[in-house]
């Protein structure tokens, strides 16, 4: 069953289908590694916060690059959820991830 990703300001990203990541449209855009969440080329993205938001350190340098992960199927799209409730700032030192991403 796929995971809902959100943006911190409670904008639907994409979502979670086992330990790869994909934007709305079902484009493969990265994997996980426990909570850590890296892009496809391997390089860090973020953490996974609250099961739903990828978060970025402003206060500590990114984790290195992670070994790439085989290219997965395309999954079946499951359907847009309403908006996530909208946050007024970030917690101290973290970044949304997927605001630029």
């Amino acid at each position: 069953m796929a995971k809902y990703v959100y943006k911190w300001n409670g904008e639907y990203w994409g979502f979670i289908e086992g330990e790869y990541l994909f934007n709305q449209n079902g484009m493969y855009k990265g994997f996980l590694e426990g909570v850590e969440v890296y892009k496809e080329d391997g390089s860090y993205l973020g953490t996974l916060t609250e099961d739903k938001y990828i978060m970025r350190s402003t206060l500590r340098p990114p984790k290195p690059m992670a070994a790439l992960r085989p290219w997965p199927p395309t999954p079946e799209t499951p359907p847009e959820p309403p908006l996530e409730s909208t946050k007024t700032s970030n917690p101290y030192g973290l970044e949304d991830a997927l605001t630029n991403f």
